[in-house]
C-alpha cells in the first residue's frame, strides 16, 4: 500500500521580498523542514505534511502538484511534478536541480516514477484501486495508444477520470516513461477488447521501445514529404517529446537558403556537406545550451529546429555560428515553446 499526499493549490507565486522560492524552498528543507516531514510521517500527521509542503510549492507556482511515497532507494520520495504540464517542466527540473543528494531518508524527483499497480490511491478525492484498472494498446508510428478502464468511470467527472487515468499510467511506468512513449490516451466506461491489468502495461510497451531506441539511444526517424515548392526531406528526434529535456523550453530554428541546389529545390552534393558540416559545427558550439531537434530541406531552404535554454546562450551562439553562411542570409528565430510545437508535425 503506498500513502500519496498531493494538494493542488492555489497561491500566489511570490511572497512579495523577490526571493527566489526554489532558493527559499531548499534552504526551508535543509534546516528544518526535512525533519520536520519525517517526523509528522513517522507519526501519522498526514495534515501535518501538507501544512508544511503544500505552501512552500505553492509559493514556486500554484499548478505544480507534489506528493510523498515509499522512495525505491530511500525511505521517503518527495515529488514536484508539473502534472503534464509542458509550461510547468521547467520550473519542476528547476526545482529537482537544487535538491540535496538523496540519502537513505530521501529522495526527489520531478517525475512521478513507477509505484506498486496494487495500490489504492487516492486522487481528487476518489479512492481507486489499482488492481481494478485494464488497459488496452495499440502501436501506432512509434507510440502505444492506450484505453484505460475503471470500474468506477461512470461516476466521474471528465477531469476527474482524466487524473485518475494518468495517475494510474504514472504508477505503471513512471511520468517519463508514460509522456514519452504513450501516443493517445482514452478512457472507457467499459473493459476494452483485449484488456489486460495494468501491471501488464510495460510489457505491452516493451517492443515499441526497444524498436524506437535501441540499446537505450533515442534514435531518428527519416521523412519524406511533398509541398507547393518540391519534394521535402526531413530527420527528426523519434518521440520529439519535451521531457526529454525540460529546461530546453524554447525552439531556435536556424533558417539557411542555399543557392547551389538541384532542379527539384534539395541541395547539391558540394552543398549538402557544407550544411552538414554547419550542422556539426553549431551542434558542437551549442553544446548542454541545446539540442538539435529535427532537420527540414524542401525549395532551396534547410531548416535546423534547435531547443535551448532561455537562460543560457544557446540562441545566441547559434546566431555566431551561421553568421558567415555564404549561400545567402541565415537567420535564427527564436520563439517560447516549451510543448515543442514548432516540431509538432514531424512527431512520429
Amino acid at each position: 500500500m503506498i500513502d500519496v499526499v498531493v494538494r493542488w493549490m492555489r497561491r500566489s507565486r511570490q511572497d512579495g521580498s523577490g526571493a527566489d522560492p526554489v532558493a527559499g524552498f531548499w534552504g526551508w528543507w535543509r534546516e528544518r523542514g526535512a525533519a520536520a516531514v519525517a517526523a509528522a510521517l513517522d507519526t501519522g500527521r498526514v495534515d501535518r505534511v501538507a501544512d508544511l509542503v503544500g505552501p512552500r510549492v505553492a509559493a514556486i507556482d500554484p499548478e505544480l502538484t507534489w506528493e510523498l511515497a515509499p522512495g525505491a532507494s530511500s525511505r521517503h520520495a518527495l515529488v514536484v511534478s508539473a502534472d503534464g504540464d509542458p509550461a510547468l517542466r521547467r520550473t519542476a527540473r528547476r526545482w529537482l536541480h537544487g535538491a540535496p543528494e538523496p540519502d537513505e531518508l530521501w529522495s526527489f524527483h520531478d517525475l512521478r516514477p513507477p509505484g506498486a499497480v496494487e495500490a489504492t490511491l487516492d486522487v481528487v478525492g476518489v479512492h481507486v484501486d489499482l488492481g481494478e484498472v485494464t488497459v488496452a494498446g495499440e502501436r501506432h508510428g512509434s507510440a502505444l495508444d492506450v484505453v484505460v478502464h475503471h470500474p468506477g468511470f461512470p461516476g466521474l467527472e471528465e477531469d476527474a477520470r482524466r487524473r485518475v487515468t494518468f495517475r494510474a499510467l504514472d504508477a505503471a511506468l513512471g511520468e517519463q516513461l508514460v509522456e514519452l512513449w504513450l501516443g493517445t490516451v482514452a478512457t472507457s466506461d467499459e473493459p476494452p477488447p483485449g484488456g489486460r491489468p495494468l501491471s501488464e502495461l510495460p510489457a505491452l510497451l516493451a517492443p515499441v521501445v526497444a524498436d524506437a531506441a535501441p540499446d537505450g539511444e533515442m534514435g531518428w526517424a527519416l521523412l519524406h514529404g511533398t509541398t507547393e515548392s518540391g519534394p521535402a526531406i526531413a530527420i527528426a528526434r523519434n518521440r520529439l517529446s519535451p521531457v526529454q529535456a525540460p529546461l530546453l523550453s524554447q525552439v531556435a530554428t536556424v533558417v539557411l537558403p542555399f543557392t547551389d541546389r538541384t532542379a527539384a529545390g534539395l541541395p547539391e552534393e558540394r552543398t549538402q556537406d557544407a550544411l552538414q558540416a554547419l550542422e556539426d559545427g553549431l551542434i558542437a558550439a551549442v553544446g548542454h545550451h541545446g539540442m538539435l531537434l529535427a532537420t527540414e530541406t524542401c525549395g532551396g531552404t534547410r531548416w535546423l529546429h534547435f531547443a535551448v535554454d532561455p537562460e543560457g546562450p544557446g540562441a545566441e551562439l547559434l546566431r555566431s555560428g551561421v553568421a558567415d553562411w555564404p549561400q545567402g542570409e541565415a537567420t535564427v528565430d527564436v520563439t517560447d515553446d516549451p510543448q515543442w510545437e514548432a516540431v509538432g508535425h514531424l512527431r512520429g
